[in-house]
């Protein structure tokens, strides 16, 4: 549990270090992380939240396929040419 709360530490860091490029901010300004979400105007994201949710849309998916398994389409092709 403690590998995946340091995962999610290091995916917060880099959420805000883009955020801080964007706006061109450099370490040495002190501008708190609290000011950046506000001036970028995205929402302070919790890095688990957005994983937590993620998983239940996928035990959604999951929980919606036939009963007999998963279907899989063999064979199946894009027409050639451009889409």
């Amino acid at each position: 549990m403690d590998h995946l709360k340091a995962e999610c530490k290091k995916l917060q860091t880099f959420h805000i270090q883009c955020q801080r490029r964007i706006l061109g901010i450099r370490w040495s300004d002190f501008v708190t992380n609290s000011a950046i979400t506000i001036k970028t105007g995205l929402p302070d994201i919790h890095v688990r939240a957005v994983i937590n949710d993620r998983k239940l849309a996928l035990f959604g998916h999951v929980r919606r396929l036939p009963e007999n398994g998963i279907v899989l389409h063999f064979g199946w092709r894009r027409k050639p040419g451009r889409p």
